[in-house]
């Protein structure tokens, strides 16, 4: 399980979320069963999202636990790639007006990833117990390590090649342009 997760974290990393790493790493591991869940398997939706606004995308029918205790069959988000099931949870959060400012506003503003995990519990799953089992989850598999990034992210190196460009920096480029215009309109010797 560990190396899964060390290999996964970069792609938690890519995609920025209010969400710290290692809940929605743990929310990854319970929601497809790190993978191995039927819902998984067929749509590559590692965080059980279903297909409601504004998700415009490819569904599948899948059952669903909802709070009753019982299955009821429900229409699921459908990704081609683990990746895009991550990237999609990333932004989830905020996607609506509602989401990002009522339903999961505390877990956003959470100070700690047990805050966070609790704010969770009866909103994004409807099951009570879910934030304990998420942070049962972070620190069986130590998913804080997670939260830091343990490479440099790239960063994009400018290089000014104007001095370059232009003959040198903008003093001596002013001097060369005094001198031509100097010997243009010096007097010539006869």
């Amino acid at each position: 399980m560990q190396t899964k997760l060390r290999q996964a974290a970069p792609l938690f990393h890519r995609y920025a979320s209010p969400l710290s790493v290692a809940v929605r790493m743990a929310q990854f591991i319970l929601e497809s069963k790190a993978g191995k869940s039927d819902l998984f398997r067929k749509s590559y939706n590692g965080f059980g999202i279903k297909a409601s606004p504004p998700w415009q995308g490819p569904t599948v029918l899948h059952e669903s636990w909802e709070a009753d205790g019982r299955k009821h069959p429900a229409f699921f988000r459908k990704y081609p790639s683990l990746e895009a099931s991550i990237q999609d949870h990333a932004s989830f959060f905020t996607s609506t007006p509602y989401r990002a400012q009522i339903a999961y506003r505390p877990a956003i503003e959470a100070k700690t990833y047990q805050a966070e995990a609790q704010a969770l519990s009866g909103v994004y799953a409807g099951d009570p117990h879910y934030g304990d089992k998420l942070i049962d989850l972070i620190e069986t598999y130590q998913l804080t390590q997670y939260n830091q990034r343990t490479t440099p992210q790239w960063q994009p190196v400018l290089i000014d090649r104007r001095d370059q460009a232009l003959g040198g920096p903008p003093t001596l480029r002013h001097y060369h342009h005094c001198l031509a215009l100097h010997s243009r309109f010096a007097p010539t010797s006869p």
